[in-house]
């Protein structure tokens, strides 16, 4: 990823490509910065972290974070790639 790429916009390009082939819903985890060892780190601690997804939207993000787990949540969503890549809205939880 280029440092001037949108992170958002290769995420949901990725997820698009993968369509059924990581038998979805699922769960997306981003990890930046660092080497790709500390960025995978990241991301596996970012996994473990608990989110109500349904109330961080009605409350509204309150960091760049959040804001990016909303955004993506709502963008891969709105792919249509459903449960197990068949359609519908819910491709990530």
């Amino acid at each position: 990823l280029n440092p001037s790429a949108s992170v958002s916009d290769w995420v949901v390009n990725t997820v698009s490509t993968l369509g059924s082939g990581w038998c979805p819903p699922g769960l997306i985890s981003v990890g930046i910065g660092g080497s790709a060892e500390k960025a995978m780190l990241l991301a596996k601690e970012a996994m473990n972290e608990p989110i109500d997804m349904a109330e961080l939207i009605a409350r509204g993000a309150s960091s760049a974070e959040e804001g990016l787990r909303i955004e993506l949540y709502e963008r891969i969503n709105a792919l249509g790639i459903g449960a197990q890549g068949l359609g519908g809205l819910t491709t990530v939880v």
